[in-house]
């Protein structure tokens, strides 16, 4: 390693323990995914980003999760024994509602699933009333006005709040190894190594995380929600190997110009440069299209373990919807749950913006070519290509 690839380590490590007061991150394999990703940054960047406040920032999340998660075992290691029946997850490429799907099904207490603020404090879940009175809670809340504030265009559809469930990624994130890196910073020599790792220590990271956080309900219905699951299906249902998977489609020729767009956000002032939107482009494209055939083969292999969901269904038929996939899955839908979604789905009309909106493919370097092109056979699968 460099030197300065070096120092950032260290960097980073001092100031999660500075900030938690924890000293353990747990077993070592996660610094080869770490030292991947600091030695990317600086070959594919240059030095003077990974000196950069803001990636020091970023990669303090990661391991300050880790800190608390194992902090979590440590206290009480009967939990690791705990079984997970069943869980329900939810999948799709980006944009495609996999989060507003979340949220609705959601609705029934009869599920869990990981609050946003859990992602960064794994701990076993308190009581609702008390978590005001955690030090964690309030920094996340802090944390979440502070990004609200800065990106009041996202506000509304592009960030989840505290309480809310989120969606798995941060906590695979936690191994270091996993696509919340690329896709948020320009490291294709990480890329390149992370697209060739084992994704099985992720996933039962993730559900030894889940051990942990629904420790106080071990029988209640685990919900999950994560686009990424999509590349790493098949390893993800051998961890799970009784899961329920909800796939939610929407066509590429709308989905990836939003989620280039997306992704483009906060991108320059991470990088210190001007942002390369040819790169999003093809890096976007070539990993959403290994995904959707990841799904194609998984669905073919595995006739009745998938329930299809369209966007535009969800968008016209909320309802319908939520009441299908609680069929699917062997979950009362009951009046509690249909009242519940009848008020959310009257709040999302009312707060619903840019849900339709209309990109410049030029300004994010694409063309519908090359989205036709990549998607082509999910496309015609799904009749969009029609």
């Amino acid at each position: 390693m460099s030197d300065a690839v070096t120092q950032a380590e260290q960097r980073v490590h001092e100031l999660a323990v500075e900030q938690t007061g924890l000293d353990d991150f747990g077993g070592g394999e996660y610094l080869i995914g770490l030292r991947t990703l600091l030695a990317a940054i600086e070959s594919d960047l240059g030095a003077a980003v990974l000196a950069r406040p803001q990636v020091h920032e970023w990669l303090l999340r990661p391991l300050m999760a880790r800190q608390y998660a194992v902090a979590g075992w440590k206290k009480n290691p009967g939990v690791l024994d705990n079984p997970i029946a069943g869980p329900v997850i939810i999948v799709g490429v980006p944009r495609t509602a996999t989060t507003a799907l979340h949220r609705l099904v959601a609705l029934n207490p009869a599920f869990q699933g990981i609050e946003s603020w859990l992602t960064r404090a794994p701990m076993t879940r308190p009581p609702r009333q008390e978590w005001n009175n955690l030090p964690v809670y309030r920094a996340a809340v802090a944390a979440h006005e502070r990004r609200a504030a800065a990106n009041p265009g996202l506000a509304d559809t592009h960030l989840t709040a505290p309480d809310e469930v989120d969606e798995c990624l941060p906590v695979m994130a936690q191994t270091f190894v996993c696509n919340a890196f690329g896709s948020r910073i320009s490291v294709p020599g990480y890329d390149a190594w992370w697209r060739n790792q084992d994704e099985t220590p992720p996933c039962r990271w993730l559900a030894d995380s889940m051990r942990l956080i629904g420790a106080n309900d071990p029988d209640r219905r685990w919900l999950l929600k994560n686009p990424s699951h999509i590349l790493e299906i098949e390893t993800l249902c051998r961890v799970f190997p009784d899961a329920r998977i909800i796939h939610i489609h929407r066509d590429p020729l709308r989905s990836i110009p939003s989620i280039c767009n997306l992704l483009s956000v906060g991108r320059e002032k991470m990088e210190g440069r001007p942002i390369d939107r040819g790169f999003i482009a093809r890096r976007e494209i070539d990993l959403w299209r290994r995904g959707v055939a990841n799904m194609m083969r998984f669905t073919g292999r595995n006739p009745g373990r998938v329930l299809d969901i369209a966007q535009e269904e969800l968008g016209k038929e909320p309802i319908t919807v939520s009441r299908r996939i609680h069929d699917f899955v062997g979950m009362p839908f009951d009046d509690a749950t249909e009242r519940a979604s009848l008020a959310w789905a009257e709040e999302q009309k009312q707060k619903r913006r840019g849900s339709g909106a209309e990109f410049d493919l030029a300004e994010l370097a694409l063309t519908p070519g090359m989205i036709t092109g990549a998607f082509s056979e999910y496309r015609a699968w799904r009749g969009f290509a029609s």
